[in-house]
């Protein structure tokens, strides 16, 4: 499984979509979307599988259920909702971020029954790459979250969470180049979390945690606030981490 992490899971379904020209999502402009996007009551629905050019300004979400590798490509995205952004398909995901592209998340505070309250959840594999920033904020819950791995390729990420954990993959969090930064506020809340492994080859990745330790009903015991929490092996190969923890 390393090994794929590492190499990027390039497959020849995620070769192909770098050769496909990608298709335009303006979401400044509902009425005029390519094939396969909907747009119904705030919420716009990837369903095929393919390269996608994501840009605009936009109150609502973004939904990827595609049955096939999706990669998006954020050319100055500014989309504020609850779970703003929704992969749910079971391929893997990839995130590019292009030169110069400046983009921002948010949940804009708002936190729905039923709702997990990420800004940016990923039920598949999660890549974030490109040169780009993409700044995600939370007030609800939880940053950026993938239910199964998730990998900075390269890229300027920053997020901040006042109500969950910043940056969360199940599996493992892996960073192989690039600028990460995580600040978390809330009471026992991780910077960076997974009940798998943390994975640093490169980049420069800064934490910071100032809420406090409380009871948490769930292990039955105090939990405190942090920058780290891995429960798989904490494997630190290059790059630099910097990590504050301020909470009593």
């Amino acid at each position: 499984m390393c090994a794929c992490l590492l190499t990027g899971c390039a497959s020849a379904e995620t070769k192909a979509l770098e050769t496909a020209a990608p298709a335009v999502i303006d979401l400044s402009e509902p009425e005029r979307l390519p094939e396969g996007v909907t747009f119904d009551d705030g919420i716009y629905t990837v369903a095929l599988p393919g390269a996608y050019s994501v840009t605009g300004e936009a109150r609502g979400r973004l939904t990827v259920a595609a049955e096939g590798p999706v990669e998006l490509i954020l050319e100055g995205v500014s989309l504020t909702g609850p779970e703003c952004l929704r992969l749910e398909g079971t391929e893997p995901v990839t995130i590019t971020l292009p030169a110069g592209a400046v983009n921002t998340l948010s949940d804009g505070g708002e936190l729905p029954d039923g709702s997990a309250g990420c800004v940016l959840l990923s039920k598949a594999p999660l890549t974030i790459g490109g040169s780009g920033s993409l700044t995600v904020t939370a007030k609800g819950k939880a940053g950026i979250t993938s239910d199964d791995y998730l990998h900075f390729l390269e890229g300027t990420v920053s997020v901040s969470s006042s109500g969950g954990h910043g940056i969360r993959g199940k599996d493992a969090v892996i960073v192989s180049d690039g600028t990460v930064s995580s600040s978390v506020s809330a009471d026992m809340k991780k910077a960076v979390s997974t009940d798998g492994f943390y994975l640093q080859d490169g980049g420069t990745v800064t934490l910071s945690a100032t809420g406090s330790a409380a009871y948490d009903s769930d292990d039955s015991d105090i939990s405190a606030a942090g920058c780290i929490k891995a429960d798989g092996n904490f494997i630190m190969n290059g790059g630099s981490l910097t990590c504050t923890s301020t909470g009593k």
